[in-house]
Protein backbone atom coordinates (compact mmCIF):
# COMPACT_ATOMS: atom_id res chain seq x y z
CA UNK A 1 0.00 0.00 0.00
CA UNK A 2 2.47 2.45 1.04
CA UNK A 3 4.26 1.85 -2.63
CA UNK A 4 1.09 2.38 -4.36
CA UNK A 5 0.55 5.31 -2.45
CA UNK A 6 3.41 6.81 -3.21
CA UNK A 7 3.47 5.63 -6.69
CA UNK A 8 0.44 7.45 -7.04
CA UNK A 9 1.96 10.63 -5.42
CA UNK A 10 4.23 10.73 -8.04
CA UNK A 11 2.31 10.70 -11.10
CA UNK A 12 -0.37 13.00 -9.75
CA UNK A 13 2.58 15.57 -8.69
CA UNK A 14 2.33 18.52 -10.63
CA UNK A 15 4.63 21.60 -10.28
CA UNK A 16 2.89 24.64 -9.47
CA UNK A 17 6.36 27.02 -9.73
CA UNK A 18 9.23 27.78 -12.07
CA UNK A 19 11.52 26.46 -9.52
CA UNK A 20 9.87 23.08 -8.88
CA UNK A 21 9.86 22.64 -12.99
CA UNK A 22 13.23 23.19 -12.63
CA UNK A 23 13.93 20.52 -9.62
CA UNK A 24 15.64 17.78 -11.49
CA UNK A 25 18.69 19.80 -13.23
CA UNK A 26 18.74 21.70 -9.71
CA UNK A 27 19.81 18.84 -7.46
CA UNK A 28 21.99 17.51 -10.34
CA UNK A 29 23.18 20.70 -10.07
CA UNK A 30 23.65 20.82 -6.16
CA UNK A 31 24.99 17.17 -6.40
CA UNK A 32 28.22 17.70 -8.72
CA UNK A 33 28.88 20.98 -6.64
CA UNK A 34 27.98 23.45 -9.11
CA UNK A 35 25.59 24.78 -6.94
CA UNK A 36 25.32 26.09 -3.48
CA UNK A 37 22.28 23.81 -1.56
CA UNK A 38 19.44 25.13 -1.17
CA UNK A 39 15.82 24.39 1.72
CA UNK A 40 13.44 25.67 2.77
CA UNK A 41 14.19 28.79 0.14
CA UNK A 42 17.50 28.98 2.01
CA UNK A 43 21.14 29.08 0.34
CA UNK A 44 22.96 26.84 3.23
CA UNK A 45 26.83 27.60 2.11
CA UNK A 46 28.19 25.71 4.92
CA UNK A 47 26.86 22.45 4.40
CA UNK A 48 27.92 22.55 0.21
CA UNK A 49 31.86 23.60 1.62
CA UNK A 50 31.79 20.81 3.61
CA UNK A 51 30.43 18.66 1.04
CA UNK A 52 32.61 19.94 -1.73
CA UNK A 53 35.40 19.56 0.62
CA UNK A 54 34.77 15.94 1.05
CA UNK A 55 34.33 15.07 -2.40
CA UNK A 56 37.85 17.40 -3.25
CA UNK A 57 39.60 15.31 -0.57
CA UNK A 58 38.06 11.90 -1.88
CA UNK A 59 39.12 12.85 -5.53
CA UNK A 60 42.74 13.65 -4.63
CA UNK A 61 43.36 10.44 -2.21
CA UNK A 62 41.73 8.45 -5.67
CA UNK A 63 44.42 10.72 -7.82
CA UNK A 64 47.35 10.24 -5.91
CA UNK A 65 46.70 6.39 -4.91
CA UNK A 66 45.88 5.61 -8.98
CA UNK A 67 48.75 7.57 -10.97
CA UNK A 68 51.30 6.48 -8.13
CA UNK A 69 51.18 3.02 -9.67
CA UNK A 70 53.06 2.16 -12.72
CA UNK A 71 50.94 2.14 -15.79
CA UNK A 72 51.70 0.02 -18.43
CA UNK A 73 50.98 2.39 -21.26
CA UNK A 74 52.50 3.80 -24.31
CA UNK A 75 54.52 6.78 -23.41
CA UNK A 76 52.20 9.15 -25.39
CA UNK A 77 49.21 7.86 -23.98
CA UNK A 78 50.51 8.41 -20.55
CA UNK A 79 51.43 11.98 -21.63
CA UNK A 80 47.94 13.03 -22.69
CA UNK A 81 45.73 11.27 -20.63
CA UNK A 82 47.52 13.56 -17.06
CA UNK A 83 47.59 16.32 -19.61
CA UNK A 84 43.64 16.26 -20.08
CA UNK A 85 42.80 15.52 -16.28
CA UNK A 86 44.83 18.17 -15.31
CA UNK A 87 43.39 20.40 -17.37
CA UNK A 88 39.66 19.18 -16.12
CA UNK A 89 40.43 19.45 -12.86
CA UNK A 90 41.45 22.67 -12.94
CA UNK A 91 38.75 23.76 -14.94
CA UNK A 92 35.93 22.22 -13.13
CA UNK A 93 37.85 23.46 -9.94
CA UNK A 94 36.90 27.19 -11.39
CA UNK A 95 33.57 25.74 -12.57
CA UNK A 96 32.35 25.35 -8.71
CA UNK A 97 33.95 28.67 -8.10
CA UNK A 98 31.52 29.88 -10.25
CA UNK A 99 29.00 27.74 -9.50
CA UNK A 100 28.74 28.87 -5.80
CA UNK A 101 29.00 32.56 -7.03
CA UNK A 102 26.41 32.37 -9.34
CA UNK A 103 23.96 30.70 -7.41
CA UNK A 104 22.08 33.84 -6.07
CA UNK A 105 21.94 35.16 -9.59
CA UNK A 106 20.53 31.88 -10.73
CA UNK A 107 17.79 32.39 -8.36
CA UNK A 108 16.89 35.76 -9.32
CA UNK A 109 16.13 34.19 -13.09
CA UNK A 110 14.00 31.79 -11.44
CA UNK A 111 12.21 34.19 -9.91
CA UNK A 112 12.21 36.48 -13.06
CA UNK A 113 10.94 33.49 -15.21
CA UNK A 114 8.40 33.20 -12.76
CA UNK A 115 7.22 36.98 -13.19
CA UNK A 116 6.76 36.76 -16.94
CA UNK A 117 4.91 33.53 -16.21
CA UNK A 118 2.82 35.37 -14.15
CA UNK A 119 2.19 38.05 -16.75
CA UNK A 120 1.31 36.12 -19.42
CA UNK A 121 -1.07 34.01 -17.53
CA UNK A 122 -3.16 37.85 -16.81
CA UNK A 123 -3.47 37.80 -20.85
CA UNK A 124 -4.97 34.08 -20.63
CA UNK A 125 -1.80 32.20 -21.53
CA UNK A 126 -1.44 29.00 -19.24
CA UNK A 127 2.00 28.48 -17.37
CA UNK A 128 2.20 24.85 -18.45
CA UNK A 129 4.83 24.03 -15.52
CA UNK A 130 4.06 20.69 -16.37
CA UNK A 131 5.68 20.33 -19.94
CA UNK A 132 9.11 22.59 -18.87
CA UNK A 133 9.09 20.10 -15.85
CA UNK A 134 9.07 16.81 -18.50
CA UNK A 135 11.37 18.86 -21.12
CA UNK A 136 14.01 19.41 -17.88
CA UNK A 137 13.69 15.46 -16.74
CA UNK A 138 13.97 14.34 -20.71
CA UNK A 139 17.00 16.75 -20.83
CA UNK A 140 18.93 15.64 -17.44
CA UNK A 141 17.94 12.03 -18.52
CA UNK A 142 19.84 12.15 -21.43
CA UNK A 143 22.58 13.65 -19.88
CA UNK A 144 22.90 10.55 -17.41
CA UNK A 145 22.31 8.53 -20.08
CA UNK A 146 25.07 10.04 -22.03
CA UNK A 147 27.38 10.27 -19.34
CA UNK A 148 27.16 6.52 -18.43
CA UNK A 149 27.88 5.14 -22.17
CA UNK A 150 31.01 7.64 -22.05
CA UNK A 151 32.59 6.00 -18.96
CA UNK A 152 31.23 2.41 -20.21
CA UNK A 153 33.22 3.56 -23.20
CA UNK A 154 36.50 5.12 -20.98
CA UNK A 155 36.50 2.08 -18.76
CA UNK A 156 36.60 -0.21 -22.38
CA UNK A 157 39.47 1.38 -23.67
CA UNK A 158 41.82 1.78 -20.37
CA UNK A 159 40.89 -2.14 -19.83
CA UNK A 160 43.06 -2.75 -22.73
CA UNK A 161 46.35 -2.08 -20.89
CA UNK A 162 45.41 -2.55 -16.84
CA UNK A 163 43.69 -4.83 -14.94
CA UNK A 164 39.38 -3.91 -14.30
CA UNK A 165 39.82 -2.10 -10.81
CA UNK A 166 43.04 0.09 -12.46
CA UNK A 167 40.59 0.73 -15.24
CA UNK A 168 37.63 1.34 -13.59
CA UNK A 169 39.97 4.15 -11.36
CA UNK A 170 41.71 5.65 -14.02
CA UNK A 171 38.50 5.94 -15.60
CA UNK A 172 36.26 8.00 -12.70
CA UNK A 173 39.33 10.35 -12.57
CA UNK A 174 39.24 11.66 -16.30
CA UNK A 175 35.39 10.82 -16.62
CA UNK A 176 33.86 12.95 -13.28
CA UNK A 177 35.04 16.46 -14.93
CA UNK A 178 34.03 16.11 -18.13
CA UNK A 179 30.42 15.07 -16.37
CA UNK A 180 30.31 17.78 -14.28
CA UNK A 181 31.37 19.87 -17.48
CA UNK A 182 28.77 18.62 -19.72
CA UNK A 183 26.21 19.04 -16.35
CA UNK A 184 26.99 22.73 -16.78
CA UNK A 185 26.39 22.80 -20.76
CA UNK A 186 22.99 21.04 -20.40
CA UNK A 187 21.94 23.52 -17.07
CA UNK A 188 22.75 26.33 -19.66
CA UNK A 189 20.87 24.64 -22.53
CA UNK A 190 17.52 24.40 -20.23
CA UNK A 191 17.52 28.10 -19.25
CA UNK A 192 17.62 29.24 -22.78
CA UNK A 193 14.99 26.84 -23.76
CA UNK A 194 12.80 27.83 -21.14
CA UNK A 195 13.62 32.06 -21.82
CA UNK A 196 13.12 31.07 -25.41
CA UNK A 197 9.58 29.48 -25.19
CA UNK A 198 8.30 32.35 -22.52
CA UNK A 199 9.60 35.03 -25.68
CA UNK A 200 8.02 32.30 -28.07
CA UNK A 201 4.34 32.60 -26.43
CA UNK A 202 5.16 36.59 -26.04
CA UNK A 203 5.35 36.90 -29.98
CA UNK A 204 2.13 34.76 -30.17
CA UNK A 205 -0.28 36.72 -27.76
CA UNK A 206 1.04 40.09 -29.56
CA UNK A 207 0.57 38.65 -33.29
CA UNK A 208 -3.25 37.38 -32.38
CA UNK A 209 -3.66 40.66 -30.58
CA UNK A 210 -3.15 42.42 -33.80
CA UNK A 211 -4.46 40.09 -35.99
CA UNK A 212 -7.71 40.51 -33.78
CA UNK A 213 -7.79 43.85 -33.39
CA UNK A 214 -7.52 44.93 -37.14
CA UNK A 215 -10.52 46.79 -38.41
CA UNK A 216 -10.54 46.14 -41.83
CA UNK A 217 -10.85 42.36 -40.80
CA UNK A 218 -13.68 43.20 -38.66
CA UNK A 219 -15.38 44.95 -41.84
CA UNK A 220 -14.68 42.29 -44.26
CA UNK A 221 -15.88 39.47 -41.65
CA UNK A 222 -19.05 41.30 -40.58
CA UNK A 223 -20.21 43.02 -43.31
CA UNK A 224 -22.84 40.75 -44.43
CA UNK A 225 -24.33 40.87 -40.98
CA UNK A 226 -26.96 43.10 -39.21
CA UNK A 227 -26.17 46.69 -38.58
CA UNK A 228 -26.53 46.49 -34.88
CA UNK A 229 -24.20 43.50 -34.73
CA UNK A 230 -21.36 45.53 -36.70
CA UNK A 231 -22.34 48.19 -34.51
CA UNK A 232 -21.34 46.55 -31.27
CA UNK A 233 -17.89 44.86 -32.65
CA UNK A 234 -16.65 48.15 -33.90
CA UNK A 235 -17.35 49.81 -29.92
CA UNK A 236 -15.87 46.16 -29.15
CA UNK A 237 -13.12 47.10 -31.23
CA UNK A 238 -12.13 50.48 -29.59
CA UNK A 239 -12.52 49.13 -26.06
CA UNK A 240 -9.72 46.19 -27.80
CA UNK A 241 -8.04 48.97 -28.93
CA UNK A 242 -7.20 50.22 -25.53
CA UNK A 243 -6.44 46.98 -24.67
CA UNK A 244 -3.91 46.61 -27.08
CA UNK A 245 -2.65 49.78 -25.72
CA UNK A 246 -1.94 48.63 -22.56
CA UNK A 247 -0.67 45.29 -23.64
CA UNK A 248 1.71 46.57 -25.50
CA UNK A 249 2.63 48.67 -22.55
CA UNK A 250 2.99 45.44 -20.59
CA UNK A 251 4.41 43.24 -23.40
CA UNK A 252 7.25 46.12 -23.52
CA UNK A 253 8.22 45.55 -19.92
CA UNK A 254 8.11 41.51 -20.60
CA UNK A 255 10.64 42.19 -23.33
CA UNK A 256 12.88 43.87 -21.13
CA UNK A 257 12.29 41.30 -18.27
CA UNK A 258 13.73 38.66 -21.08
CA UNK A 259 16.46 40.97 -22.21
CA UNK A 260 17.67 41.17 -18.49
CA UNK A 261 17.45 37.63 -17.32
CA UNK A 262 19.26 36.93 -21.41
CA UNK A 263 21.73 39.14 -20.09
CA UNK A 264 22.27 37.50 -16.62
CA UNK A 265 22.62 34.28 -18.25
CA UNK A 266 25.17 35.68 -20.51
CA UNK A 267 27.37 36.95 -17.65
CA UNK A 268 26.60 33.54 -15.76
CA UNK A 269 27.56 31.60 -17.96
CA UNK A 270 30.25 32.86 -20.48
CA UNK A 271 33.31 32.47 -18.55
CA UNK A 272 32.33 28.80 -18.21
CA UNK A 273 31.43 28.11 -21.78
CA UNK A 274 34.71 29.48 -22.51
CA UNK A 275 36.48 27.33 -20.76
CA UNK A 276 34.36 24.32 -21.63
CA UNK A 277 35.50 25.34 -25.49
CA UNK A 278 39.21 24.92 -23.87
CA UNK A 279 38.11 21.25 -22.61
CA UNK A 280 37.30 20.35 -26.03
CA UNK A 281 40.24 21.55 -27.88
CA UNK A 282 42.37 19.90 -25.33
CA UNK A 283 40.27 16.83 -25.63
CA UNK A 284 40.10 16.92 -29.56
CA UNK A 285 44.84 17.89 -29.71
CA UNK A 286 45.60 14.56 -27.52
CA UNK A 287 42.97 12.62 -29.27
CA UNK A 288 45.07 13.65 -33.15
CA UNK A 289 48.20 12.83 -31.16
CA UNK A 290 46.89 9.35 -29.86
CA UNK A 291 45.71 8.85 -33.57
CA UNK A 292 48.85 9.39 -35.27
CA UNK A 293 51.10 7.69 -32.79
CA UNK A 294 47.96 4.56 -33.10
CA UNK A 295 48.08 4.87 -36.81
CA UNK A 296 52.34 4.68 -37.24
CA UNK A 297 52.57 2.42 -34.31
CA UNK A 298 49.97 0.01 -33.53
CA UNK A 299 48.47 -3.38 -35.34
CA UNK A 300 44.75 -3.06 -37.13
CA UNK A 301 42.81 -4.48 -34.30
CA UNK A 302 44.74 -2.14 -31.73
CA UNK A 303 43.67 0.42 -33.60
CA UNK A 304 40.11 -0.52 -33.97
CA UNK A 305 40.15 -1.00 -30.47
CA UNK A 306 41.15 2.31 -29.72
CA UNK A 307 39.72 4.51 -32.09
CA UNK A 308 36.16 3.21 -32.30
CA UNK A 309 35.99 3.96 -28.50
CA UNK A 310 37.27 7.49 -28.81
CA UNK A 311 35.45 8.34 -32.17
CA UNK A 312 32.25 7.67 -30.02
CA UNK A 313 33.47 9.90 -26.66
CA UNK A 314 34.77 12.47 -28.83
CA UNK A 315 31.33 12.72 -30.79
CA UNK A 316 29.37 13.06 -27.56
CA UNK A 317 31.60 15.34 -26.26
CA UNK A 318 31.37 17.52 -29.59
CA UNK A 319 27.73 17.18 -29.81
CA UNK A 320 27.15 19.66 -26.78
CA UNK A 321 28.62 22.45 -28.70
CA UNK A 322 26.52 21.78 -31.63
CA UNK A 323 23.47 21.81 -29.22
CA UNK A 324 24.24 24.43 -27.63
CA UNK A 325 24.82 26.82 -30.48
CA UNK A 326 21.84 25.51 -32.33
CA UNK A 327 19.92 26.49 -28.90
CA UNK A 328 21.26 29.59 -28.90
CA UNK A 329 20.70 30.35 -32.13
CA UNK A 330 16.96 29.62 -32.09
CA UNK A 331 16.69 32.09 -29.22
CA UNK A 332 18.19 34.84 -31.02
CA UNK A 333 15.69 33.66 -34.01
CA UNK A 334 12.43 34.31 -31.73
Amino acid sequence: KIIKAMKIRILTWRPKTQYESLLAIIWANEIFGLRVFEFGERLRYSWSIIYISTCTVLYYILHNSTLETHLDWPAYQEITYKFVLYVNIAIISIYIVLGFVNTGHSKKIIARYEQIDNILQSFGIEKNYLKTSIYVVRATSTWGILMIILFILFWIWCMGDTDITEAFYLDLLICLPITISCLMSVTFNVFVRILQDKLHKMNIAISELHQSSNVNSIDMGYKMQQTAHKLVLVRNYYNKNNFLRRFVEIARQMHFEIVSASRELNQMYSYQLLLDLAMEFTAVICILYNLYFDVTSSTLAEILHHEIVITVACLILCSKVIIINHQCTCFNYE
